[in-house]
């Protein structure tokens, strides 16, 4: 009869595992003349920054909804190309009062990117974009191709 077996512990954390690999591209990174820090202050561990968005088909066009508390509209670039709406800009760096110290930081900052594909061309000359409420809504209609249209049959 045997005995009871210990289980062994794991050697190393998953996390663990992921910081050694960002530290190894790191210093391949800095090996092919990369500055130190050019994937960011976690290296691979870096959480990316894109704003969350709603897509609604509104009759013969689209309605974009993108969350963006805190930006400014100066700070935002909307295009339009193809089937593809782009928003560009920058969340602000949280102010803190005088003496004050941050302890934990979950709001987005710094420069951010979000491409959405509609599927079907749209018409860059009807889009609209407006920033209210922290919240910014780009209207933009199906390009008159996309649309489709009845065709008569005729004897």
């Amino acid at each position: 009869m045997m005995g009871l077996m210990r289980w062994p512990e794991p050697a190393l954390d998953l996390f663990d595992d992921l910081a050694a690999l960002s530290d190894a591209v790191d210093r391949a990174f800095a090996e092919l003349g990369f500055p130190a820090g050019a994937l960011g202050e976690r290296g691979l561990l870096e959480k990316g920054v894109a704003p969350s968005f709603r897509i609604a088909e509104e009759g013969d066009g689209y309605h974009l909804a993108l969350d963006l508390p805190g930006v400014q509209r100066e700070a935002l670039e909307v295009k339009c190309l193809g089937d593809t709406v782009t928003v560009e800009g920058e969340w602000p760096e949280p102010a803190l009062g005088e003496g004050a110290t941050a302890w934990r930081q979950e709001r987005p900052r710094g420069r951010f990117l979000r491409s959405v594909s509609l599927g079907e061309p749209i018409d860059p000359t009807s889009a609209s974009a407006t920033l209210q409420d922290g919240v910014l809504h780009v209207r933009v209609k199906k390009a008159p191709e996309a649309k489709g249209r009845r065709i008569p049959v005729r004897s």
